[in-house]
């Protein structure tokens, strides 16, 4: 449906989100500077309450803080909070149709992205709050589906011909720092 959008811009929020006031407008500020860009703000956890949302939230937090740090080309924008116009959307094909759930297809967008050097920024008056609520089996089954997403990303690489990072490391023992 997105690629047949009739607008200037075109933004993605998860059904679970709320926008902060403001959020259009910061939206639309960011691609007037930077018309070509991707476009996304913070994501504050929702439900600070629910062991598994903090989970959830701080895995998320965690990867796309330690990919724009320390390898930009994997760098993404979180679909659940991302805007940009209608051409750069177009010119990117869209989402790849050939992930079958909702895990990783942002980060397969936002590489090609950056490969057509676009830019990816994040304005800090662009918030939203996930409200998330899950349970660990929710936990275990979205962790589950992020696996598989990845799995299908490498897949959506070789199909282009670029190659796939190994594991990383350094990243897993961020992930236990910030779980500690």
């Amino acid at each position: 449906g997105a690629l047949g959008a009739r607008t200037v811009a075109i933004a993605f929020l998860d059904d679970d989100c709320q926008v902060a006031a403001g959020w259009p407008a910061a939206i639309c500020a960011a691609l007037a500077r930077e018309p070509d860009a991707i476009i996304g703000g913070p994501i504050v956890n929702g439900c600070p309450d629910r062991l598994a949302s903090v989970a959830s939230h701080l895995v998320l937090s965690t990867v796309t803080r330690w990919m724009a740090e320390h390898d930009r080309d994997q760098a993404f924008v979180a679909s659940m909070n991302a805007g940009m116009s209608v051409v750069t959307f177009n010119a990117l094909r869209g989402f790849d149709a050939a992930f079958p759930t909702p895990a990783a297809e942002d980060r397969d967008f936002c590489e090609r992205a950056t490969r057509s050097g676009r830019r990816l920024v994040e304005d800090p008056n662009a918030l939203v709050v996930h409200h998330h609520e899950l349970g660990l089996l929710g936990l275990w089954r979205q962790q589950f589906a992020y696996g598989r997403g990845a799995a299908q990303l490498r897949a959506s690489r070789q199909r282009r011909g670029e190659g796939s990072p190994g594991p990383r490391l350094r990243l897993y023992v961020e992930l236990a720092r910030a779980a500690l």
